[in-house]
């Protein structure tokens, strides 16, 4: 895992520490998740630097997968610009798209109530993030999340990339809570693959 707080796809290729871990590793899937609002600003500079990274990609045997992302809490109708930055360069490139921030969205409109972003209106709180878990299994295995566990415990990583030796539980939901995660998560999943399948003509 290549991260950094605010970095972008153009900085993650500049710096080399991604190509080159992508270059040394054997992988099934990399997922690229560009910073939370240049997607918005400025679609083009992300599309050019997934452009580069996808190549590598498949240089390597994987595939490619764009972690559309969610908006701010502030600024709902951001969700609109983000899903078409990112479905607009994974239909170009042929890539999967794991459609959280989608998610987030039908998940809120079934209970406006809902909150999933943490205090700064940006980062994913537990939930969030267990409805982010949800969607990605559902797009890897292509079958249902429900039945999954709603406590998930483990060691914690820290910026630095240090592991903890504490185990630390980081979700703990209520069991009908989850299931209703869950089948938000595997519902989006298969109308965004719907979706895809039509518009490919398949």
């Amino acid at each position: 895992m290549i991260v950094r707080g605010g970095a972008t796809l153009k900085m993650h290729w500049e710096e080399g520490a991604a190509l080159k871990a992508l270059q040394q590793g054997k992988w099934d899937y990399v997922v690229l998740q560009e910073q939370s609002t240049l997607p918005i600003t400025d679609p083009a500079t992300m599309h050019k630097y997934a452009r580069l990274f996808d190549a590598e990609i498949k240089q390597a045997g994987a595939k490619t997968i764009f972690h559309l992302t969610w908006a701010r809490q502030h600024q709902p109708e951001n969700q609109v610009k983000l899903n078409d930055a990112y479905f607009t360069i994974a239909k170009e490139l042929k890539a999967l798209v794991a459609p959280v921030g989608v998610a987030w969205e039908k998940a809120f409109k079934e209970d406006a109530k809902r909150v999933f972003h943490t205090e700064d209106k940006s980062h994913p709180n537990a939930v969030g993030s267990y409805m982010a878990a949800c969607v990605f299994y559902a797009l890897i295995y292509e079958k249902s999340p429900e039945k999954l566990t709603n406590r998930i415990s483990s060691y914690p990583v820290s910026d630095s990339g240090m592991v903890s030796n504490v185990k630390t539980e980081l979700v703990n939901l209520d069991k009908s809570e989850a299931i209703l995660i869950q089948r938000i998560a595997w519902q989006t999943v298969k109308n965004v693959k719907a979706a895809a399948h039509q518009f490919h003509g398949n």
